[in-house]
C-alpha cells in the first residue's frame, strides 16, 4: 500500500511539472501571437508552411515546394531566383544529390551528380532521366575529384555535399568563365567564401528561411561576369510566392 501511495505521489508531482511546462509554453506562444497579431500570424504560417511548401517538406521525404514538387534544400530566396532563370542550355555538376537533383534535371540540358551516401545514391539513381548521370563515390579523394572524371566544363556547379571547401576549390578549374558556382550554407564556410572572393568572384547572398530547417541560413551564388542567363517572366511580372498585385489581390 505504501509503495502505491508513494508511486501516486511521484506521478502527481511529475504531472504537475509537465502541466506547468505546457502551460508556460502555451502562454508564451499566446503572448507572441498577440504581439504579432492573429491575422499576420496566420499569414506567416500560410506563407511558410503552405505556399513555400514547409508542411509538404515536413511530411514528405526531403524538400518540396507548395505544389509538392521536388525542391533543392536552399533558402527560399535562392530558390525563387533560380526558378526565374532560363537554364535550358546549361550544363550542371552537383556535389551532393537528392531532391535538388530532381529540381535541376527538369531545368538544365545536362546534370552530373556525385553522391557519398549509398542510400541517397540508390534513391536518386532509381529514377534517372536521359539528361542525368549520378556517381557514387564513398572515398574522400574520389568524391572531391569526381568532377575530373567526365572531362568537361560546366555552366553551373553546386557545392552542397561533403568536403565543401576542397570541392569548391577543385571545381573552379571546371567552371566556365561566365559560369555560376552555388554554395549552400555559405554562412558556415567563411574560408571558402573568402577564397572565392580573393579569386575575383562576386558573392551574392540569398538569406532567409528554407525547407525543413527551423533556422535561417544563406545560399550564395558566385560569378565573375554578369549572368548570361535570361530571366523568365510570367505575364511580364516577377513571380513572388505569397505576393499580391498592385491592386492588393493575392496571387
Amino acid at each position: 500500500m505504501y509503495n502505491f501511495l508513494n508511486l501516486k505521489k511521484v506521478f502527481n508531482k511529475f504531472r504537475y511539472r509537465v502541466s506547468r511546462i505546457i502551460n508556460c509554453q502555451f502562454f508564451s506562444l499566446w503572448r507572441k501571437i498577440k504581439a504579432i497579431g492573429i491575422t499576420r500570424t496566420l499569414w506567416l504560417i500560410e506563407y511558410s508552411e503552405w505556399q513555400q511548401g514547409g508542411l509538404n517538406s515536413a511530411q514528405g521525404r526531403g524538400p518540396l515546394d507548395g505544389f509538392g514538387d521536388a525542391s533543392p534544400w536552399y533558402t527560399y530566396p535562392a530558390i525563387e531566383y533560380l526558378k526565374q532563370l532560363d537554364l535550358t542550355d546549361a550544363t550542371l555538376f552537383e556535389y551532393g544529390s537528392g531532391n535538388s537533383t530532381n529540381f535541376w534535371r527538369s531545368r538544365v540540358k545536362e546534370i552530373v551528380s556525385v553522391e557519398s551516401s549509398p542510400e541517397w545514391f540508390s534513391l536518386v539513381s532509381g529514377n534517372q532521366t536521359l539528361n542525368q548521370k549520378i556517381m557514387l563515390r564513398t572515398e574522400k579523394a574520389e568524391y572531391i575529384n569526381s568532377i575530373k572524371e567526365v572531362n568537361a566544363t560546366y555552366d553551373i556547379i553546386v557545392v552542397d555535399g561533403e568536403y565543401r571547401q576542397l570541392c569548391a576549390i577543385s571545381a573552379l578549374d571546371f567552371l566556365k568563365k561566365d559560369g555560376m558556382l552555388i554554395l549552400d550554407n555559405s554562412d558556415w564556410f567563411t574560408d571558402i567564401t573568402g577564397e572565392l572572393r580573393s579569386r575575383g568572384y562576386m558573392q551574392i547572398d540569398f538569406i532567409g528561411q528554407g525547407p525543413i530547417n527551423s533556422y535561417a541560413w544563406s545560399t550564395s551564388i558566385f560569378i565573375k561576369e554578369i549572368s548570361k542567363y535570361s530571366r523568365q517572366f510570367l505575364n511580364g511580372s516577377i513571380d513572388v510566392v505569397g505576393g499580391i498585385t498592385e491592386d492588393g489581390i493575392r496571387k
